[in-house]
């Protein structure tokens, strides 16, 4: 297959890192209008090959801080969304509800919803079609047999229907059963995670945030809440886009509220 000699020439120079690195950056910087040319020369290469457009992702962002990302994207939305290629970009939950974010990308974007885990809020009834879609995801990683089922329920439950927090979490719990030579995830090992995501929180959530989270918990409904963004960010509250959408407590941070 045929791929732009430019390009590749560039990421062999990227790779090499150190000084050579930054120079490309800066380069790339001065002349952003040849890199997306470049861009779009591998695209066309690579569509005509496979015969589909390929995707890129972009990761990370979600792990930055809120405003140098919604800045990012407010600032110069023009130019990361013109290359020709598919682009996913994983980027703060929270930087969905900003105004001027949501009026760049509408009818541009998709984003891929968090799973409800119980039927509705305050329900105690877990939503079956959410577990099967966990148990899914699983199994494309391991054999569903190597969990009992009510370590598999309780996982899902702590990952509050967030994708990846599913797939760390029994990738953790797998951990853990591996240490104690055991045969299966099992519900102690499941307690280990839910321990572990409990001590984050407490140490990362003021005082103040607790007054939100009951907020929350008492209308999940809410319209403009202070301190909402920033729980959305460390996904102690989580965004559930069924029917006319609710807010939901973290299932970690609930218990301790509960406590």
């Amino acid at each position: 297959m045929k791929v732009s000699l430019p390009f590749l020439a560039l990421g062999e120079e990227i790779k090499s890192g150190g000084a050579k690195r930054k120079l490309i950056r800066e380069r790339i910087y001065d002349d952003i209008t040849g890199f997306i040319q470049l861009l779009d020369d591998l695209t066309d290469t690579l569509t005509e090959a496979w015969k589909r457009v390929p995707l890129c992702i972009i990761d990370g962002l979600d792990h930055v801080d809120v405003k140098p990302c919604r800045d990012l994207f407010n600032n110069y939305f023009v130019t990361l969304t013109r290359p020709k290629l598919s682009k996913l970009f994983v980027v703060p939950l929270s930087i969905l509800n900003d105004h001027e974010f949501a009026a760049n990308t509408e009818r541009i974007h998709s984003t891929r919803p968090n799973i409800k885990v119980y039927e509705q809020p305050g329900s105690e009834t877990l939503y079956a079609d959410g577990l099967n879609f966990c148990r899914e995801v699983i199994s494309r990683h391991a054999r569903l047999d190597l969990f009992s089922e009510d370590a598999l329920k309780s996982l899902f439950i702590l990952s509050g229907g967030v994708l990846r927090d599913m797939i760390r979490n029994a990738g953790d719990a797998c951990g853990y059963a591996t240490d104690d030579e055991a045969e299966r995830v099992e519900m102690a090992h499941a307690d280990r995670i839910w321990g572990e995501t409990m001590a984050y929180y407490r140490r990362v959530l003021k005082k103040a945030d607790y007054e939100v989270l009951q907020a929350v918990v008492d209308e999940p409904h809410p319209k403009g809440l202070d301190g909402l963004p920033h729980l959305l960010h460390l996904k102690a509250v989580i965004f559930y886009p069924n029917y006319e959408g609710w807010y939901g407590v973290n299932p970690a941070v609930k218990r301790l509220l509960d406590g």
